[in-house]
């Protein structure tokens, strides 16, 4: 699995970008190749080989998301679909969300994603780069201990016994047809 968060945008412009590379390329290089004039010649190569190299840095100095530089806050922030394994029902995965009211206070959601009312959390808490969240499900009170990691996924705990790891959920394209 790469590293990498690559956005369909992104996608886009980089191949826009080829695109019209590609058009300079047919359209001015390869004609000024068989010209006699050599000074046309030797600018036109000069832009053809700093438009490659200015699209070569691009590339190489393209960084991935860095996690360690945010808060536990905004780190935490947002939709998790988190994996639960061994539970007596089977394995599961849960939506979790968390987000801000109004007033500022921490609020949220879990979950089956195909379930259409979605169980609000009871308590939230962020400590050194742990989330404690508590929700009371079928009368019990069911705490969740997630562990932040570098690589931007988290790893923890339901009740203490039944492990979780989570990851930021893909966005599906809608199809407008």
């Amino acid at each position: 699995m790469s590293n990498f968060l690559v956005d369909i945008s992104d996608l886009c412009v980089f191949a826009t970008g080829i695109q019209y590379l590609n058009v300079f390329y047919v359209n001015y290089f390869i004609p000024v190749l068989f010209t006699n004039n050599r000074r046309y010649k030797n600018v036109m190569k000069k832009i053809f080989t700093m438009a490659m190299m200015l699209m070569m840095a691009v590339v190489a100095f393209a960084q991935e998301k860095d996690y360690s530089e945010m808060t536990d806050q905004e780190f935490f922030m947002g939709e998790w679909v988190l994996s639960i394994e061994g539970l007596p029902t089977g394995d599961t995965e849960m939506l979790l969300t968390i987000t801000t009211n109004e007033e500022g206070a921490f609020v949220g959601t879990i979950g089956a994603e195909e379930m259409p009312e979605k169980i609000k959390l009871d308590e939230i808490q962020f400590e050194d780069g742990n989330l404690t969240v508590t929700f009371t499900g079928q009368g019990f009170v069911v705490p969740i201990s997630l562990d932040r990691k570098d690589d931007g996924t988290v790893e923890g705990a339901m009740n203490d016994m039944f492990d979780i790891t989570g990851k930021r959920p893909v966005k599906k394209e809608e199809n407008p047809s």
